[in-house]
């Protein structure tokens, strides 16, 4: 976690009352500090410049906009032309130029009137990306995934610092801040991040390899970046296309495979003719279609069962040749992106193990583009998960959590079971407590 992630949160309060609470309680159960306005108390000089000194002092500031301006401030009876929020906001700007910032931008998604406040929106959408939400609940979870993202880009960390924290033991686990999006193990979603998308964050297109269990289907990791895309304002359209295909007699006949199982559902998803799957002719058909989509996820699904050993060699030239053919660009375009998920599932059997090991361990193709395993975890991981996160902290609670949310693993804590299945529990067990602290 990082240190000194203190947030200004700048909006209207009437018409935001619902939002500002949903989203504070969930920043503070992720160790956020927040800061508003009327948090100030007393003060001697004028709300502009008390406000813009606290403004100064967040390395973040998030701006919600509802359907209200705000109120103006005045000087000696004279109205100063802009709302206490734009106020917030031009200070904000200034800190971001001067020492730099972390500026996130949230619209509801309602009809506005007010053409002072439309023309505010025309101007945050000139400089910023604006997510939209549609209520209380929707807000929070689109913010977190908002700040992971932000925070994780190479250009804002030197905003913060980390704190000296004991290195963990081999088999201790760490699981992210915000599990919503991550449901997954923080080292693996830390190197998707730092080390592969956010690094090569210009390349329009992306391939990476998801090795883990069969009973983890990888589908919640995919859709926290979709969802991230989403509350940028893009639109998704997404495939997914299992790779078996018997008999299997040479890398030509499974590439041809998977091209067409991709082309079948773009065209039923897009409602456009597609003939060929190269990278110009998708990025063609995402242009044309209804709604004109911005990002295209490929979900390439291999079990390890399908696997034998003359078939090996088949699966990896077939990815690779079907990557080196989606790679060749003949024209950058910076704003459609495109990305591959190989999605291993390795099963329990050992001659499985065996198998998968010679593509997941690949040093060569796939070297560059493998994210660490995800492994299953166990009920003392979600006891060290409470503790870590302060969510529970007394013993006795920790026992009634963990007996009230995993009955069936309570009693069996030496028993592992895959992330997926925990994933919606602790998610559940985070919005809980922001309810009931």
């Amino acid at each position: 976690m990082l240190t000194n992630q203190k947030i200004f949160l700048s909006s209207t309060k009437k018409d935001l009352e619902k939002e500002r609470k949903s989203l504070t309680d969930m920043l503070k159960t992720a160790d956020y500090e927040v800061c508003c306005m009327e948090w100030f108390g007393a003060f001697t000089r004028h709300p502009k410049d008390e406000v813009e000194d606290y403004v100064r002092q967040c390395p973040i500031y998030i701006i919600l906009i509802g359907e209200s301006y705000g109120s103006i401030p005045e000087i000696d009876n004279v109205l100063l032309g802009k709302s206490f929020t734009e106020f917030e906001y031009d200070a904000a700007c200034k800190k971001c130029k001067e020492e730099g910032m972390v500026i996130l931008c949230f619209k509801k998604e309602i009809e506005r009137t007010d053409e002072r406040l439309l023309k505010f929106v025309d101007q945050l959408g000139r400089s910023h990306g604006i997510a939209n939400f549609k209520n209380a609940e929707d807000l929070p979870g689109i913010v977190l995934a908002s700040l992971r993202r932000e925070l994780n880009k190479p250009a804002f960390k030197s905003l913060f610092q980390k704190p000296e924290v004991e290195k963990p033991t081999e088999d201790q686990n760490e699981f992210s801040d915000d599990l919503k999006y991550f449901c997954n193990r923080y080292n693996q979603a830390d190197a998707f991040d730092n080390s592969f998308y956010i690094t090569n964050y210009q390349n329009p297109i992306h391939l990476f390899l998801l090795p883990g269990q069969k009973d983890d289907s990888h589908t919640s990791f995919v859709n926290r970046y979709a969802c991230q895309f989403k509350y940028e304002g893009k639109n998704i359209v997404e495939v997914s296309v299992v790779t078996k295909y018997f008999p299997l007699q040479s890398e030509l006949q499974l590439l041809a495979r998977i091209k067409n199982e991709i082309r079948t559902q773009l065209i039923e998803q897009l409602s456009i003719p597609l003939r060929q799957i190269t990278t110009d002719d998708i990025f063609d058909a995402l242009a044309q279609a209804k709604g004109k989509k911005d990002v295209l996820i490929i979900n390439l699904i291999i079990e390890s069962s399908y696997l034998k050993e003359n078939n090996i060699l088949i699966y990896k030239k077939a990815i690779e040749l079907f990557y080196n053919e989606i790679g060749s660009l003949k024209s950058k375009n910076e704003e459609k992106k495109i990305l591959i998920f190989l999605l291993f599932r390795q099963s329990e059997g050992d001659q499985d193990k065996q198998l998968s090991s010679q593509i997941t361990d690949d040093n060569s193709f796939l070297k560059d583009n493998k994210l660490p395993r995800l492994e299953k975890i166990c009920i003392y991981d979600i006891e060290d998960w409470l503790r870590a996160r302060k969510i529970e902290q007394n013993e006795d609670k920790i026992s009634d959590t963990l007996q009230k949310y995993f009955p069936l693993y309570y009693n069996q804590p030496e028993q592992t079971f895959s992330m997926s299945k925990a994933e919606i529990i602790l998610d559940k067990i985070l919005f809980d407590k922001s309810k009931n602290p």
